[in-house]
């Protein structure tokens, strides 16, 4: 009997800690500042993707390799610098632990591996149509999205994820080219994510006042 409860005693805890470190996560995104930054940057990345098939401008790309190296830890620095303004004056501040420089390394390693094979993408895609590779982006976007709506408790991710797999699947079954094809895709769900996270932003500032300490 002791044993039994004891066992449960530690599930508990561990539901406990879990759900705190998903109200941590969720505060990040309870502003939408997050969503309309690294909407802007996924968004300008999808265009010039777009862009350099269109006009058949190959440096476009690269520069759309530059955006999606670059942009996220510029937009993570505009999204602490919003929040210092915004967010923390409102509903408190909470502090996120360092990554370790394992799970930095990691994460810079995926996004250079993710970067480098636009290259090959832009090579031999030109004029190509593989309808599978672009549902197969917008679909594991989507999942991504989908699990950052569960990590974070906020249903509107779903809403975002959904709407990129049916946009994704759209434009496959068009026979859209790859690169044009998840330069849309990017595009859509980089507008996507900045939509959300406005209408998030306004109803977040309705509904939290600035302190009339803080505000004079």
């Amino acid at each position: 009997m002791f044993v039994v409860r004891d066992d449960m005693d530690g599930v508990s805890g561990m539901n406990d800690i879990t759900a705190a470190q998903r109200r941590a996560k969720g505060y990040w995104f309870v502003d939408g500042v997050a969503e309309m930054a690294g909407g802007t940057a996924i968004l300008l990345c999808g265009a010039l993707l777009w862009a350099a098939v269109v006009t058949g401008t190959e440096w476009l790309g690269m520069a759309a390799i530059a955006v999606l190296i670059a942009g996220f830890p510029v937009s993570a620095w505009i999204v602490r610098t919003v929040k210092g303004r915004i967010t923390y004056p409102r509903t408190g501040y909470v502090g996120y632990p360092s990554p370790s420089r394992a799970r930095m390394f990691a994460a810079g390693a995926i996004g250079f591996v993710v970067a480098g094979l636009l290259v090959p993408i832009q090579v031999a895609a030109r004029g190509g149509e593989v309808s599978a590779v672009v549902l197969v982006t917008g679909a594991a976007i989507a999942a991504s999205t989908a699990l950052r709506a569960w990590r974070t408790g906020a249903p509107r991710f779903y809403v975002v994820a959904a709407a990129l797999f049916v946009a994704a699947g759209i434009l496959a079954s068009n026979g859209t080219g790859i690169q044009e094809g998840i330069g849309l895709t990017l595009g859509f769900y980089g507008a996507t994510l900045m939509a959300s996270g406005t209408l998030t932003l306004m109803h977040y500032l309705r509904t939290n006042r600035l302190p009339e300490a803080a505000s004079r």
